[in-house]
């Protein structure tokens, strides 16, 4: 299947875009840590350099504690969007 008139795969069209929403929530954490908010990163890349493994309790508590928590990547599996992984 293709993700593009040009031949892209498409499911390699959707780990790039994964990829996007990652870069995406890191630059938000960066600018929301640079105003003094605690934020808390997580995605489905399970990279702990660009941040942690996505666990739902845990957002959950950050979320209560009124840390700003955010998910990139989706689910990190192709040929699904993004926001299957929003609550």
């Amino acid at each position: 299947m293709q993700g593009s008139s040009w031949g892209m795969d498409k499911a390699a069209a959707d780990y790039v875009g994964m990829l996007a929403t990652i870069m995406n929530s890191l630059i938000l954490q960066e600018v929301l840590k640079g105003i003094g908010s605690q934020v808390r990163v997580a995605n489905s890349d399970h990279n702990a350099r660009s941040g942690r493994a996505f666990l739902g309790c845990a957002h959950i508590r950050h979320l209560e504690k009124g840390v700003s928590s955010f998910c990139g990547g989706g689910t990190g599996n192709p040929h699904v969007t993004t926001d299957t992984a929003a609550p």
